[in-house]
C-alpha cells in the first residue's frame, strides 16, 4: 500500500509513535537479523515509556482482519473509510487495510478536530469512521450532529459508558461497538445494530471461554512475536503462549453464546477488598455517567492497585479543578464499597487514544 510507504523498512512496516523514534533502528535491526519479512511492526495503545511493547504481524493477518471486518460490514466500493485515529496504533493503521481492499485510500482526518469533522465527512461521502470514547465525549460535549454519509461509527479502543453512548446516539452518530485487540490485528467481535451491547463474533475468529470466563482465541489474523523494550528489544514468539489446542489467551473476559461475545471486561476487573467483591467495570460505568451528569468526563479515573495490608485496593484520580462535593458524592454512590486511595493530580495525561498516562502523583489516603 503505497500509503505506508513512508514507514517502509525492507519488506517491513515499521509504525511508531514519534515519541518512540530513538527505539526505532534499534527495533528495524532486531527483525532484519531473525528474517522476518512482511511484517507490520508497531506499539500497543497502552505502552507507556517505562516498558514498551508491541506487536510484529504480518501484512496477511492484517489483510484477513480487515476483509472479515469489511464483510460483517456489508460494505463495497461504493462505501468511504475516513481516518481519525493515530496512523501508528492499529486502530489507525487497520483502516488503511480495510481501505485497500475496497480500492480507495481513506480520507485523513487526523488529527481530531471535532467542530471540522462532520464538513469533512460530507464534502468526502465518507461512510465509515472509528471513534474511542474521548473523541465521541468531544461531539457530545459541543452537541455537534452526524452527517448524513456516516453508516457506522465504530466504538472501541476503551471503556464507553451507555450514558456516553445514548447521547451521541441521539445526535445522529450512528455507534456500534466493537471488542478488538492489538493482537490480532483489530477486531474480534462488533455488534450489529446500532446501540447493541451483544457483539457477532467475526467468522474468522474461534473463540472460547474457560471456566472463569476467560477468553482464548484462535485466529488467521493473530500476531507472529511480541516486542518488549527492557534495556534492548526482545522478541517473544506468540505460539510460546498457546495451550495444547492451539488456542491464545486473551486477558479479557467474556461471556459467548452461539456467535455472540458479551464483553465482561479485563480478567482482573473483579477482585475482593474488605470482604466485598467488587466489579471494576460497573464502578466505571457508575463514574462515567457521574462525570458526564457533573460536567466532568474525564477528569476522574479509577483504577485497582496492589497493596501489601489488602492485596489490592480501589485508587481514585481527579484532577485538581474537581469539587469537593464531585468526589463526595461518588463514594456516597459506591457505597459501601472504599475508596482506599486518592490521588490529586493537575491534570490526567492521556495518550493519542485517550487511555491514562502514567505520571508523578500527591497520594493521600482516605
Amino acid at each position: 500500500m503505497k500509503e505506508l510507504k513512508e514507514i517502509q523498512e525492507g519488506n517491513n512496516h515499521f509504525s511508531l509513535s514519534p515519541k518512540f523514534s530513538d527505539l526505532r533502528n534499534s527495533l528495524v535491526n532486531l527483525i532484519e537479523e531473525n528474517g522476518i519479512q512482511d511484517h507490520l511492526v508497531f506499539l500497543s495503545s497502552g505502552t507507556t515509556s517505562a516498558k514498551p511493547k508491541g506487536y510484529v504481524i504480518s501484512n496477511e493477518a492484517m489483510f484477513s482482519n480487515a476483509k472479515a471486518v469489511n464483510s460483517h460490514l456489508c460494505l463495497n466500493e461504493e462505501d468511504r473509510w475516513g481516518l481519525t485515529l493515530p496512523p501508528f496504533h492499529v486502530g489507525g493503521l487497520s483502516v488503511y487495510y480495510r481501505a485497500s481492499l475496497l480500492n480507495h485510500s481513506p480520507t485523513l482526518l487526523y488529527p481530531w478536530n471535532p467542530e471540522t469533522l462532520p464538513g469533512k465527512i460530507s464534502d468526502h461521502n465518507i461512510s465509515i469512521i472509528s471513534l474511542v470514547p474521548t473523541q465521541i465525549f468531544d461531539l457530545v460535549k459541543l452537541k455537534i450532529k452526524a452527517p448524513k454519509t456516516l453508516k457506522y461509527v465504530l466504538a472501541g479502543g476503551d471503556f464507553l459508558s451507555s450514558s456516553l453512548e445514548e447521547k451521541a446516539i441521539h445526535l445522529g452518530w450512528p455507534i456500534v461497538r466493537t471488542f478488538g485487540m492489538s493482537e490480532v490485528g483489530s477486531q474480534i467481535a462488533t455488534s450489529i445494530k446500532i446501540g447493541e451491547k451483544k457483539l457477532k463474533i467475526l467468522p474468522i475468529h474461534e473463540l472460547k471461554a474457560d471456566e472463569e470466563n476467560r477468553l482464548w482465541i484462535k485466529t488467521p489474523s493473530l500476531y507472529s512475536f511480541e516486542v518488549q523494550f527492557i534495556n534492548e528489544w526482545i522478541l517473544i514468539p506468540a505460539h510460546k503462549s498457546f495451550d495444547q489446542d492451539g488456542y491464545y489467551p486473551l486477558p479479557d473476559r467474556g461471556s459467548i453464546r452461539e456467535d455472540f461475545l458479551t464483553p465482561l471486561g479485563r480478567q482482573d476487573g473483579k477482585f475482593k477488598c474488605s470482604g466485598l467483591l467488587i466489579d471494576y467495570f460497573e464502578l466505571k460505568e457508575i463514574l462515567e455517567t457521574h462525570m458526564l451528569r457533573n460536567g466532568c468526563w474525564g477528569k476522574l479515573d479509577l483504577s485497582i492497585k496492589e497493596n501489601e495490608r489488602k492485596s489490592q485496593i480501589l485508587c481514585l484520580e481527579h484532577e485538581n479543578s474537581v469539587q469537593f462535593d464531585i468526589i463526595e458524592n461518588f463514594k456516597k454512590l459506591i457505597h459501601p464499597i472504599k475508596i482506599d486511595e486518592f490521588i490529586s493530580v493537575q491534570s490526567i495525561e492521556r495518550n493519542e487514544l485517550g487511555k491514562k498516562m502514567i505520571h508523578n502523583t500527591s497520594i493521600k489516603n482516605n
